[in-house]
């Protein structure tokens, strides 16, 4: 059984998706809604830690699985999209590694920019 990657989605504190990286063929609609569904993703983040004070790391649905890391100081939240056979540790590994190097390489520049083109650098970075 082959093991990938599905799609990254790096959110801002806005719940705009900066950055986008699918690893599967997608058609415009779903990739459009992908990109709607950061927003979705943060919003579980701040009710998780409203009522519970914990971040979610790992949520899998029927078909695939999602990890997440959230960054406080910066309020960037990284959430990779990848086959539940990878497992979660695997999944939160190479989440936090993307998340750590991307904040690296655009913190100067903030995160809360429309210009969401500004960080399509990032792309030479993966596979």
């Amino acid at each position: 059984v082959l093991q990938m990657l599905h799609t990254l989605l790096i959110v801002n504190d806005g719940g705009l998706v900066v950055f986008y990286k699918s690893w599967i063929p997608l058609d415009q609609e779903v990739e459009k809604e992908l990109k709607r569904i950061g927003q979705v993703f943060k919003t579980v983040v701040e009710q998780s830690v409203q009522s519970t004070k914990c971040v979610p790391m790992y949520i899998e649905f029927a078909k695939l699985a999602a990890s997440l890391v959230f960054n406080p100081e910066v309020k960037v939240l990284c959430i990779l999209l990848h086959d539940i056979e990878d497992g979660s540790e695997f999944g939160q590994l190479l989440t936090m590694e993307i998340s750590r190097h991307f904040i690296a390489e655009f913190n100067d520049y903030g995160f809360n920019h429309a210009q969401v083109d500004s960080y399509n650098s990032f792309h030479q970075k993966l596979p």
